[in-house]
């Protein structure tokens, strides 16, 4: 993705981009995504598909932390989307993030992979695969009062952590209640349930976030018994894929997925030169180009 300075050429390098990334037009996308349900609902506006294609967000060329963001999600969310849709039909499919939505307030304004994300629950449900994210970061102040819980209720004594448990975090919606840490936060995210869950006792709490409207139809049972049988069927599943020695307690197919997705610094490296290269034979100078790092002595 090469974004120039002018404004309207930028725009329209970001439209190629997302569309490249999510594998369909940004209409398409925002059509078939619930993401501008929820949104009307939050903000209280109902807007129309052109109105959001039109106010998408797209960073100005010079904002490298928003374009590295926006990029690496939307690639996430689109390949996750591809998977989804795919003739393998997976049983679940994983992705290390949340399903938190930063936009979903605002009138009119959203990011490109908040509709991804959201149309990603909407294949999933439609094709009965769990769609989930699963965060290391579950931003929740005083977690240890709820790992006592966890710990009264498996009958361990002080010292010994409760593990292989879960907890789904209640909400005003649907439990008409809330969580004292959770007051003032958007927790659950609109349109997704949250729980918190451990596979084991080295590894922390972890967040796990799944559409609302799959956990109704698929998660929620006639009785508070079917539930947990429901609920225990899924953990069950997730816990044993955390026992791979490489990343027990963790999810192995997200361990996998970040190492085959991380950089080395040599490839860091090798890829710095390709895109230098390429810009010196579209006419740039070699000499604008300089590594801060052999300045200041960092690696």
């Amino acid at each position: 993705t090469w974004l120039p300075g002018d404004e309207a050429k930028c725009r329209e390098e970001w439209v190629g981009a997302f569309e490249r990334l999510a594998c369909y037009s940004i209409q398409n996308i925002i059509e078939r995504s619930d993401y501008r349900h929820l949104k009307a609902k939050a903000s209280g506006k109902d807007s129309s598909v052109e109105r959001l294609c039109h106010e998408l967000i797209c960073p100005h060329a010079s904002d490298a932390g928003n374009i590295g963001i926006q990029l690496r999600t939307t690639a996430e969310m689109g390949l996750a989307l591809k998977l989804i849709e795919s003739e393998v039909r997976p049983r679940f499919v994983l992705v290390d993030t949340t399903f938190s939505l930063p936009l979903v307030t605002r009138k009119d304004a959203s990011l490109f992979y908040e509709h991804v994300k959201r149309l990603c629950c909407v294949e999933a449900r439609q094709r009965g695969i769990g769609f989930f994210a699963v965060s290391k970061s579950h931003g929740l102040p005083a977690i240890e009062h709820l790992e006592d819980l966890a710990r009264e209720k498996a009958g361990l004594g002080r010292g010994t952590p409760a593990e292989h448990w879960h907890m789904r975090i209640p909400s005003k919606e649907q439990d008409g209640w809330e969580l004292t840490q959770t007051k003032d936060r958007q927790l659950p995210p609109i349109g997704a349930v949250t729980y918190l869950i451990r596979f084991h006792r080295n590894v922390p709490v972890l967040r796990l976030d799944m559409d609302a409207d799959f956990w109704r139809t698929t998660v929620l049972g006639a009785d508070d018994e079917q539930t947990k049988a429901n609920e225990a069927r899924i953990f069950e599943h997730l816990d044993y894929a955390s026992h791979d020695q490489r990343a027990y307690g963790y999810p192995y197919p997200l361990k996998s997925g970040h190492d085959r997705a991380s950089l080395t610094q040599t490839e860091r490296s090798s890829f710095r030169r390709q895109i230098i290269d390429a810009a010196v034979a579209a006419g740039m100078k070699r000499s604008v180009f300089r590594d801060a790092s052999m300045a200041t002595g960092h690696k």
